[in-house]
């Protein structure tokens, strides 16, 4: 079915679905256009992130990455799934409140509409949240009022 773009309607349902969710993956389908350029059918939110989003959150938390090029370095440098993991835990570290979510949230909608993706899946782990001792009700509902803002 065709999407005319978000709604009241859609966005509530949204969030009622969240709610209920509370600890499962939730996916959340993000439309920009009726007839989408380009579609990510499964992006972890997570690793999708944008450089320039992770360079903002890091400057907010003092973290090597808020310097040009460490990070890009960094996973470049990656040879193995050790490395791999250190380097998701240090993105999933960078993530500090729900303000930071929706901030990531709204960036990454952005980011993948500039790069004519109109149409993605992008899944969420509450079980982060909470492994860093946040609130992951919180955190997903300001990821879906971060999508909410992107799409608009």
């Amino acid at each position: 079915m065709a999407s005319n773009g978000p709604t009241a309607a859609t966005s509530t349902s949204r969030r009622k679905e969240i709610k209920r969710a509370r600890f499962i993956y939730p996916a959340f389908k993000i439309t920009f256009s009726a007839v989408p350029l380009l579609a990510d059918c499964h992006l972890h939110f997570e690793g999708s992130l944008p450089v320039g989003v992770l360079e903002e959150l890091a400057r907010r938390s003092g973290h090597s990455f808020a310097r040009s090029g460490e990070f890009v370095a960094r996973r470049d440098g990656i040879r193995d799934s050790a490395g791999f993991l250190a380097l998701f835990a240090d993105v999933c570290r960078l993530l500090r409140s729900p303000d930071d979510y929706a901030f990531a949230a709204e960036s990454l909608s952005r980011a993948l509409a500039e790069d004519g993706v109109g149409y993605a899946e992008v899944y969420v782990s509450p079980e982060i949240c909470t492994r860093f001792k946040l609130d992951a009700l919180a955190c997903i509902e300001a990821v879906d009022a971060g999508f909410a803002a992107g799409e608009s």
